[in-house]
């Protein structure tokens, strides 16, 4: 009978140890932190962005012609309701957003493919817009995503990054 409460006692202090040990490994590797952004619109829709915020520095920096996402993150929006960005009509749905920073503007590309750690694929574009650009006194340190509600149908999709902001908007139809 001791045999046996000595045995459950070790094993019970050995599973305690490796879970702990679990534990600070991944402690190591911390996730991401993902924040969301909401616009409502005048019936109660609303729009959201999701977004990983990374720090601003030289390597983080977007290449010039090329789609863009900040360390590679997907940044992710949902709609339960019908878009206009520019001239393009987005379906209500789920999409991945991009930037392309050209010389002297920046694209948002909307794509219909949101299989994370897949490679972007310009055939699943559902919408490119110039957007509009504003240098910013000082640079901003991280990645920040806001939507804000700028007339009854309208919602302003704003990044800024460094000492860039950049926004488009997206109105219901």
């Amino acid at each position: 009978m001791k045999t046996r409460i000595v045995l459950v006692v070790v094993s019970f202090v050995l599973i305690s140890a490796f879970s702990l040990v679990a534990q600070e490994q991944q402690k190591t590797e911390p996730e991401p932190q993902s924040t969301t952004v909401i616009c409502t619109y005048p019936d109660d829709k609303e729009i959201s962005v999701r977004f990983h915020s990374v720090e601003y520095n030289k390597k983080n920096e977007p290449p010039i012609g090329k789609p863009w996402t900040p360390e590679g993150v997907p940044v992710f929006l949902f709609t339960p309701t019908e878009l206009m960005v520019g001239n393009s009509t987005i379906p209500t749905g789920a999409y991945s957003l991009y930037t392309i920073k050209n010389k002297a503007s920046w694209t948002l590309i909307i794509s219909r493919n949101v299989t994370q750690g897949t490679p972007y694929d310009e055939k699943q574009d559902v919408a490119r817009v110039t957007m509009e650009t504003g240098k910013l006194p000082s640079a901003n340190k991280p990645y920040v995503v806001s939507l804000g509600h700028i007339a009854p149908k309208v919602c302003s999709l704003q990044i800024v990054y460094g000492d860039t902001g950049v926004w488009a908007e997206f109105k219901q139809k």
